[in-house]
């Protein structure tokens, strides 16, 4: 959704600030609640399995959340990023879980995904409004704001990972050049972005996947997994060295990643930080600090951790780390129960693997980039996984009702 909305206020300035940014937030939610109507029409029981475990899990953390104000020392900065963060929560939680109904929706949402982000990244590559700032690709949405750089670099990943792991049953060259053009397009848009752990992330999960979206049956399997291992590597090598020089060869120097801006280093600090609050509060060990708690904490200019478990134990307590942990354990159920019920299906086999992949993929990103509020994709897949865990499960209960 984002990188579509940035390749739109590319070509026109009155979309980039005031009314016409709210034409194109608006636009995309019209979209989007008029493929839930279509799919509410085609689709027998259209709420079957849309209020799964990790749905109700995720319900619960965001109004867990909420209440949390109550009592919260960052009151103020916690209520602004809930208020700010209520609309993605509704399109993309609540309406983006009505969209996949199947395993068939979710592959086909990933091949049509595929397909559109090729010219979205073709407009972030050469389109002139996107630039190099201070070895970041971004383009200037006014005098003082720009585009967030961070999701630029999280759509390059996600690129990275739908050209390695989707197949088809129907392989052919069309699918071959879909792929390897996504996948080169990806990284070079990960790479511009300066987003290290998004291009870094995606290309390790990537290469741990590609074992589960393509069965091994045989020598040539394997022979072949491995040169597409080679290949992956090879490529992200030649794009790296061929993009990268100065500035944003620097942000990619271990040095950089342990201790420079948002390094490792910067994130322990903010969790150290938080936890020492949240010890020597009683109330808090069990409740938790309250959302938003770490921008009173913090001396610096951050209003979150980065770090969204460091939130869910401190801030939130054990409600919200049991919920949040719950949320993954059902989708990890989830997963384990649709892959080994499509594993030997070509299509269905690579859409389970890419959702896998996604939701190892957010998992990461969210601790250390994220907060509750504004990271809903985590909890979108995981809610896709449960919903389509579900149907499977009571549509063949119904089935068995209706045989006997």
């Amino acid at each position: 959704m984002f990188p579509l909305e940035q390749a739109l206020q590319s070509f026109s300035p009155y979309l980039k600030t005031g009314f016409g940014l709210e034409v194109v937030n608006y636009s995309i939610g019209l979209v989007v609640l008029i493929c839930v109507l279509i799919s509410l029409i085609k689709t027998n029981d259209f709420l079957l399995g849309y209020f799964n475990r990790s749905m109700l899990a995720c319900c619960v953390l965001y109004a867990w959340s909420v209440f949390t104000l109550v009592w919260s020392p960052g009151q103020v900065e916690g209520l602004r990023q809930i208020l700010s963060g209520i609309p993605y929560f509704v399109l993309i939680i609540i309406m983006g879980s009505l969209l996949i109904t199947s395993i068939n929706d979710l592959y086909q949402s990933i091949t049509i995904t595929l397909i559109i982000s090729i010219p979205i990244a073709l407009v972030f590559i050469f389109n002139n409004q996107f630039e190099m700032t201070s070895g970041r690709l971004v383009m200037k949405l006014d005098g003082v704001m720009s585009s967030n750089v961070l999701a630029t670099g999280e759509f390059g990943g996600f690129l990275i990972i739908f050209s390695s792991l989707f197949r088809s049953s129907n392989s052919s060259y069309i699918t071959l050049f879909l792929r390897i053009t996504a996948g080169i397009l990806g990284s070079i848009v990960a790479i511009q972005s300066g987003s290290r752990g998004q291009l870094i992330f995606s290309i390790i999960i990537s290469l741990f996947m590609l074992p589960i979206t393509s069965k091994v049956k045989n020598l040539l399997g394997f022979i072949t997994l491995i040169l597409g291992l080679i290949f992956i590597l090879s490529l992200s090598y030649i794009i790296f060295n061929s993009l990268l020089e100065g500035k944003s060869s620097d942000r990619f120097s271990l040095d950089q990643l342990l201790y420079g801006q948002s390094s490792a280093s910067g994130r322990l600090s903010n969790i150290l930080n938080l936890a020492g609050t949240w010890a020597s509060s009683p109330f808090g060990i069990f409740l938790g600090l309250g959302y938003g708690a770490f921008s009173f904490i913090s001396a610096s200019s951050e209003v979150y951790s980065h770090v969204l478990f460091a939130d869910a134990i401190f801030e939130l307590g054990i409600p919200g780390f049991l919920s949040i942990s719950l949320c993954l354990i059902f989708s990890v159920r989830s997963l384990i129960k649709t892959f080994q019920f499509y594993k030997d299906t070509t299509n269905n086999r690579s859409a389970v693997a890419i959702l896998i992949a996604l939701i190892f993929y957010q998992f990461i990103l969210v601790n250390k980039q994220g907060y509750l509020w504004g990271i809903p994709y985590l909890f979108l897949f995981t809610c896709v996984a449960g919903r389509i865990e579900s149907r499977l499960v009571l549509d063949a209960e119904q089935s068995l009702t209706l045989e006997t």
